[in-house]
């Protein structure tokens, strides 16, 4: 099959099976409301106010990158909340279909155009992400971003030009400035990147690493001490950490099942502070980030098995979950299909994010041992692409843990990131698959 008939044939799958369950769930009648609604959602909205109306303000949980791109109506004037949230959902459609193209623009590059669009069906096949592209949040984007990030990679291992390495190191730098958790990736992969400019008499190259990360996290960094007198990327580790660790450990909520309502038994005791925590008045932010720090401190000293357990619980709950947003879906409309496509799409989601996060743990544990004890897999030049995929994804997984209650959100972006490891791992160990192109092999 041609590179421009399965690239074809994926699109119009992607539209038909978007359009399709956009109309049967009635998804834009569901997600205006929700979009308004949300504080997430919110929160972002009011980070993009502060940057185009306030000259450039900080948002003291909210990094630039994300409000940059959803805030641009307001260049023309546009500030509308409704305006917002539509423009962010057409944006995210955008970078949905784009994330289809680049999954399978990568794996094309390993198994063959033939085998990239079962791959890039599979992925258009993860509901989840369809849903999300309603939010004004920014899973689709940083899904997005990352692809790009990766796709560079590649591009440079294959061809070792200098504008692949920039682009792959700026996109990572700039990730942490749409979802602050990949701060200490973008660290790890700056150093390998000294590193191997040194190893190879680049030293120029060394300057890369470095104006990536000035014009990314150290312009948050700078704004945030602007406004806060602070050097940080943001306040909003600390309150994720104190939220959803440190609190619920203390409470003993999660020893027998996930509640609600259980969740929030003994916050009285802390509201005030918590309140404080999300206003924007700089000392009140900053008095809470502080309490939020001790409190960790204090809960790793005396109260430490708890955490762990509320963290094993986290990464249970977001790997098995499904995506809650489908089980409150209102059927506007009256439609007789509705509720069984719903009913049955939700149970769907739960089962395929089961198994492609276990997929994933499989693909990060196969990948660790190949590198490890296979030396004829370390000489090949893609296995750092994967090896690269297996790192963000294990990173992904872990630092999921912080945080919980909202679904698959945290870890959805590994189900692309596995099904191109997948794919690529399965090349290495069945090369001669008549199916595959012989384009490429790990």
């Amino acid at each position: 099959m041609s590179n421009k008939k399965a690239l074809l044939v994926l699109l119009c799958v992607s539209l038909f099976v978007h359009i399709l369950l956009s109309y049967i769930l009635q998804l834009p009648e569901n997600y205006q409301n929700s979009a308004l609604r949300l504080p997430d959602a919110m929160s972002y909205r009011q980070a993009a106010k502060y940057l185009y109306e306030y000259g450039f303000s900080a948002h003291h949980i909210r990094t630039f990158g994300y409000p940059l791109i959803v805030g641009l109506p307001y260049l023309l004037g546009i500030s509308a909340d409704t305006a917002i949230v539509n423009f962010a959902v057409a944006l995210n459609f955008l970078f949905w279909l784009s994330s289809v193209w680049l999954v399978y623009v990568i794996a094309k590059s390993f198994i063959g155009a033939k085998g990239a669009l079962i791959i890039g069906i599979a992925f258009v096949l993860c509901i989840t992400h369809i849903l999300g592209s309603y939010l004004v949040m920014t899973e689709t984007f940083f899904l997005t971003i990352m692809l790009l990030a990766s796709w560079n990679l590649l591009q440079f291992i294959h061809f070792k030009r200098d504008r692949n390495i920039f682009l792959f190191i700026s996109l990572l730098s700039f990730s942490a400035v749409v979802r602050p958790v990949t701060y200490y990736l973008v660290i790890l992969a700056s150093l390998f990147c000294i590193v191997y400019f040194i190893r190879t008499k680049k030293f120029r190259n060394i300057l890369i690493p470095i104006i990536a990360y000035c014009f990314t996290i150290g312009l948050q960094q700078a704004n945030m001490h602007r406004k806060y007198d602070v050097y940080t990327l943001s306040f909003i580790q600390n309150y994720t950490i104190y939220h959803y660790l440190v609190m619920p450990a203390e409470y003993h909520l999660f020893r027998d099942k996930y509640s609600p309502d259980s969740f929030y038994v003994g916050r009285n005791e802390k509201i005030k502070m918590l309140i404080d925590g999300l206003k924007q008045e700089p000392e009140k932010v900053k008095k809470a980030d502080e309490y939020y720090k001790s409190e960790l401190k204090r809960g790793l000293v005396s109260n430490r098995d708890n955490i762990i357990s509320v963290f094993y619980q986290n990464l249970r709950h977001n790997c098995n979950v499904g995506n809650p947003d489908i089980d409150h879906l209102v059927n506007h409309r009256k439609s007789n299909l509705f509720e069984p496509v719903r009913s049955f799409l939700s149970g769907f989601i739960r089962r395929q994010d089961k198994v492609l996060n276990l997929l994933c743990i499989i693909s990060i544990a196969v990948t660790g041992m190949l590198f490890l004890f296979k030396k004829e897999f370390r000489k090949q030049k893609n296995s750092v692409f994967v090896v690269f995929l297996n790192i963000l994804s294990s990173y992904i997984l872990i630092t999921s843990g912080v945080s919980a209650w909202q679904g698959d959100r945290f870890v959805f972006i590994l189900q692309p990131l596995t099904l191109i490891s997948g794919a690529v791992l399965f090349r290495y160990f069945f090369p001669d698959f008549k199916f595959f192109s012989r384009r490429s092999s790990v």
